[in-house]
């Protein structure tokens, strides 16, 4: 873990022994699990990963996008050495890349946020077709699910290059917090007329 982030974590674990030691522990484990989930060149994460019927080792299934994104995300935070070891000598700009190729490449709205939040945290330069994928997300009528909105609007927040980003962020702001029930909660589609009754 890159010093900085040993720092932010050991700031705000005041009162709680033993946080940094267990962040430490817990991004080992992570870094074992995801190596060994690599699909590599390119390198994607399978949609889930089983055990062998001999038990000896894991068998990827299936390919998410939307988890390759979640990875770049994690490993933009912890050493290099670690990023390598993970990602079989690729790169996070390379996983996130290729994240944002399968996003555009596909029709989920959630998968083109978190490819533009990883390549605004990890400093990748999103395609200009993610970004325009990413306004449509945010400027369209729906419906959507509420949770890859927000994952639209924490990628606008993220990417300073977004076009007229400030009045995008306050307008999705606004529609989310406009369909907070009164209990807090959110309703699982934008609008939540679009919902079916039985979910």
């Amino acid at each position: 873990m890159p010093p900085s982030e040993r720092a932010r974590i050991a700031a705000t674990s005041t009162g709680r022994s033993g946080l940094t030691g267990t962040v430490d522990e817990l991004t080992g484990l992570a870094a074992d699990g995801l190596t060994r989930m690599l699909l590599p060149d390119p390198a994607r994460f399978p949609q889930t990963a089983r055990r062998s019927a001999d038990g000896t080792r894991l068998v990827a299934e299936g390919q998410n996008t939307r988890y390759a994104a979640i990875v770049a995300l994690g490993l933009a935070r912890v050493d290099p050495g670690v990023q390598n070891a993970v990602l079989a000598g690729n790169t996070v700009a390379a996983l996130t890349g290729q994240a944002a190729d399968d996003a555009l490449h596909g029709d989920d709205p959630g998968a083109v946020a978190l490819a533009a939040w990883a390549a605004a945290e990890t400093g990748t330069p999103p395609p200009d077709a993610l970004l325009d994928r990413l306004t449509a997300i945010l400027d369209g009528p729906g419906p959507i699910p509420t949770v890859d909105y927000a994952w639209a609007l924490t990628a606008a927040v993220a990417t300073p290059d977004l076009p007229d980003r400030d009045r995008r962020c306050a307008a999705a702001a606004d529609r989310l917090q406009s369909v907070q029930g009164p209990d807090g909660l959110f309703p699982h589609l934008i609008p939540p007329g679009a919902q079916n009754r039985l979910r």
